[in-house]
């Protein structure tokens, strides 16, 4: 039994990173009904096949219990939720009155939280299974091999695949949502992590491979693992040798088996760089190179140290196989590129840096037990202060992202799973069996490589590389606990966290895990489920919406309600549910509309359809409001098309608010259904919610211009005219790529003088931006004066090119031309290679009638930029204007 137990595991290892790293919902529940189905294999293997082996529970099980027992308490219903909490967030002084109608429990997102708290306690089961099962060296050789195999085969088609990428991953699965891929990891950073966790296991499997051969050979070989085995005499004569020779003395040794080893782990070094994962090269690099130099260090302190000209003919032989490997492939120049990105690291960076400080204000407002197990998505959209349309949905920073999730507790419980499992590791090398010695070289570089990563990744995440981590380090700690029954060393105590004698503790053990296991395992279908009937496409072309059949779309919302029935608290469903009603009534009132034409082709497709959009028809229902016509506003909520659609669509947004309150889009969407419900079914405030959905709106996306855009002409075509203005100028803070569309919308709601006094930011590039946008002489006047005021506050000491060119503009409203060209001078002197500046100077000097300077200028710029079209135009035209006077 134990052998079948076995081999199902390490099959369910190998396959799961074959399948997309089983993350899509059908593998991954697969993967979970096997590690449950291995749970009551165990219990049977108890009861009926007796065993005098006792049986250890590893202290490194502490992390994932300790971080299970946090997502159990961070599920707790409690007086209020988590949004009152924020108050580091951009708009945190809103966060009492959104938490109205929110969750009240300890995480945002309940449904999220328990199904990463169920797919931890799988990899939990996985790793205790690989302690009992691969805690011995001749199944831990197995394990190693086919691992290696399974990560150079892996690897081998990464290589190809890139080699001959169609831009579909095994050139016929198209990327939907886009990404960076390699072998069948749709995220590179993923596939290189898990390479590396095989690139431990063959590490591991060449160094039993050599212990082999000394223990065949005896003394006559200096082994890489041996040296303790020689004489006193022998090992000085050794140790007098240049290093060069013992290096080649190794090498030249090396056996067929060694070599393919040593082939296998070649093509994971390629396939790692192949992958252009510079997170991941650099764990490749790092990880084994420390594993091997601790393994060194502290073997050699015990007596029976790694020889190091070993340990350097594997670095050596291993990386100058795989440079060649990658120089045949054509592939170096692809990663020279790619590694000359860290030429300035920080440059490369800032763009996450801004994300973690920016989100470090949720670290400060939940500093115990984080936000939600699995919630990082939702809860950094608050707090970021700085413009960005990317949303993170990983902090591309492990570590970070479980100080986020789960607080300062949560984080201990994760670095103490790495802390140990290096622990257990280091334990090994001090043992004299040389399995003893490679497993625990194979831990301390499987968790070193993904330390290393996971500061720039999420990979532990993706199903299959948590599962081949836990199975690692559940057979090394396994190992340790093993050789502490017979070895008597300081560590000991510590390796172990308890040892249970006998049948009845194990029956008690394994009971609790399987029933665990169900329990788990019924979430985990519920959220398969869900994930199927979420991730449905639905592709609704503007100028041919007919060709989506109606009964499809039918029946994707009847499969996502037989997936509410199993899963109702599931917010993200809820919300997917709503938008395929108001497709639903889009397609509806799109029939609806060209029936009634006499002629529909006069009107084309797309302005048909757009014309049913939301904000359209929030636009109709505004102007109805506006001329209080009750009776004409109750027969549109009766009209079938939106009686039948867009009030369940509201209903369904309205509970995944309720469920989770951090799901950007839904108030906005919500705040436009709710104009056309019956008002004695909103209850007695309708006006407060929907400023509360408005609030909701610009406190989810204080960093997302767009959305900031889109809140605010809402906000303003419902009358909101401060919560337009507050959404309007954080949009303005943010970007001036909207300058325009805002300056229309603010300017109709208020005057100039008000709007400087209350809405425009006090920002000098954004007051010029207006001034010059304008045509309207007295408002262009007031402005400039607001500009030259801010210019007053501006330190001359403190003026770089880009404040000088402010300078230059603000002149040129003012009519200075001569205070205006000094000041793009000077901006041009600060940076001569730039293009801009020097392009306004010309053309000011133009305007001014100074042509010869001018064409100087222009002379330069067409040196600098020879492929500018319009600098061309532009000095073409004014050797004309020379000429002509």
């Amino acid at each position: 039994m134990e052998l079948i137990g076995r081999i199902v595991l390490i099959m369910a290892v190998v396959a799961s990173p074959w399948a997309f790293g089983s993350v899509t919902p059908e593998p991954l529940w697969f993967l979970c009904l096997t590690l449950g189905g291995l749970l009551v294999w165990r219990l049977a293997e108890i009861l009926l096949v007796p065993s005098d082996r006792p049986l250890h529970l590893p202290i490194a099980v502490l992390a994932p219990l300790g971080l299970l027992l946090i997502a159990s308490v961070q599920l707790l219903p409690r007086d209020e939720g988590v949004v009152r909490k924020m108050e580091h967030a951009v708009f945190g002084e809103w966060a009492d009155e959104l938490a109205v109608n929110g969750p009240t429990s300890g995480t945002i997102s309940p449904a999220t939280t328990r199904t990463q708290a169920a797919k931890l306690f799988f990899a939990m089961g996985a790793f205790l299974l690989a302690s009992v099962w691969f805690g011995t060296s001749s199944s831990q050789k197995w394990l190693w091999g086919l691992l290696a195999i399974n990560g150079a085969a892996l690897g081998f088609f990464g290589i190809v695949q890139r080699l001959t990428w169609n831009g579909m991953l095994f050139w016929r699965v198209p990327l939907r949502f886009g990404g960076t891929p390699f072998a069948s990891f749709v995220n590179r950073n993923n596939a290189a992590g898990y390479l590396n966790l095989c690139l431990a296991a063959g590490l591991g499997w060449l160094l039993l491979t050599l212990g082999s051969r000394f223990s065949r050979l005896g003394d006559s070989e200096i082994p890489v693992l041996g040296g303790s085995a020689l004489p006193h005499g022998e090992k000085r004569l050794r140790n007098r040798l240049p290093l060069k020779a013992r290096l080649l003395s190794w090498l030249a040794g090396l056996d067929g088996p060694e070599v393919s080893v040593l082939g296998l782990i070649t093509i994971m070094g390629a396939a790692v760089m192949f992958s252009l994962s510079r997170g991941g090269i650099l764990a490749g690099l790092l990880g084994p190179l420390l594993a091997l130099f601790i393994a060194h260090r502290v073997s050699r302190q015990r007596g029976r140290g790694f020889s190091l000209g070993g340990v350097l003919g594997i670095a050596i032989l291993a990386g100058g196989a795989t440079v060649g490997l990658l120089m045949w492939l054509e592939g170096w120049n692809l990663i020279e590129k790619r590694l000359a990105s860290l030429s300035d690291p920080f440059a490369v960076a800032e763009g996450r840096l801004l994300h973690w400080w920016d989100t470090s204000g949720a670290v400060l407002d939940f500093p115990l037990l984080g936000t939600g197990l699995g919630t990082y998505r939702y809860a950094n959209l608050p707090y970021q202060a700085h413009a960005s349309d990317a949303w993170y949905v990983n902090a591309d920073n492990h570590f970070f992202e479980m100080l986020v999730e789960t607080g300062a507790l949560g984080f201990v419980c994760y670095v103490s799973g790495f802390l140990l499992t290096g622990v257990a590791a280091v334990s090994l090398l001090k043992q004299e069996d040389l399995s003893f010695r490679a497993a625990g070289v194979v831990g301390l570089c499987a968790v070193l490589s993904q330390a290393i990563q996971a500061v720039t990744d999420f990979g532990l995440l993706i199903p299959a590389n948590g599962l081949t981590l836990a199975v690692i380090c559940g057979a090394v700690c396994g190992m340790a606990c093993s050789a502490a029954d017979f070895q008597n060393f300081r560590v000991s105590s510590w390796l172990s966290l308890v040892r249970l004698e006998g049948r009845g503790s194990n029956i008690v053990l394994c009971l609790v895990l399987a029933a665990t296991a169900s329990l788990f395992g019924l979430e985990m279908f519920g959220a398969t489920q869900s994930s199927l009937a979420r991730n449905t496409v639905i592709t609704i072309l503007p100028r041919e919406p007919l060709k989506t059949q109606m009964g499809f779309l039918e029946g994707t919302i009847e499969t996502s309600a037989e997936a509410l029935r199993l899963r109702p608290d599931d917010a993200e469903l809820h919300r997917a549910t709503a938008l395929w009603w108001i497709d639903r009534y889009r397609l509806q009132a799109f029939r609806e509309i060209r029936e009634s034409l006499e002629d529909s082709r006069k009107y084309p497709n797309h302005q048909l359809w757009n014309s049913t959009s939301l904000p359209v028809l929030q636009a109709r229902i505004a102007a109805i409001r506006d001329s209080e016509d009750a009776d004409q506003m109750a027969e549109i909520r009766r009209l079938p098309a939106i009686s039948s659609n867009l009030v369940p669509a509201y209903q369904h947004l309205l509970e995944a608010s309720r469920l989770n309150a951090f799901m950007r889009g839904t108030p906005a969407t919500l705040a436009h259904l709710t104009m056309l419900q019956d008002p004695t079914e909103l209850g007695p405030q309708p006006d407060e919610m929907v400023d509360t959905l408005i609030k909701a709106a610009i406190f989810l996306g204080p960093s997302t211009p767009d959305e900031l855009l889109k809140t605010g002409v809402l906000a303003d075509s419902l009358g909101r005219i401060e919560l337009s203005q507050i959404a309007l100028r954080r949009c303005l803070l943010l970007t001036e790529e909207h300058l325009e569309i805002v300056w229309s919308v603010l300017i109709t709601q208020s005057t100039i003088d008000e709007l400087l006094a209350n809405v425009i930011p006090n920002r000098l590039d954004i007051i010029l931006a207006l001034a010059e946008s304008t045509s309207d002489e007295e408002v262009k006047r007031k402005l400039t004066e607001r500009g030259a005021e801010l210019a007053k506050e501006v330190e001359t000491a403190d003026l770089d090119e880009f404040s000088y060119i402010l300078l230059a503009r603000l002149a040129e409203l003012q009519g200075q031309p001569a205070k205006a060209i000094e000041a793009y001078r000077q901006a041009v002197q600060l940076a001569p290679a730039e293009i801009e500046p020097r392009l306004m100077l010309a053309r000011v000097l133009r305007n001014d009638g100074q042509l010869k300077q001018a064409e100087d200028e222009y002379s330069l710029l067409r040196i600098l930029a020879p492929r500018r079209g319009d600098i061309a135009k532009e000095h073409r035209e004014l050797r004309l204007q020379m000429v002509i006077e």
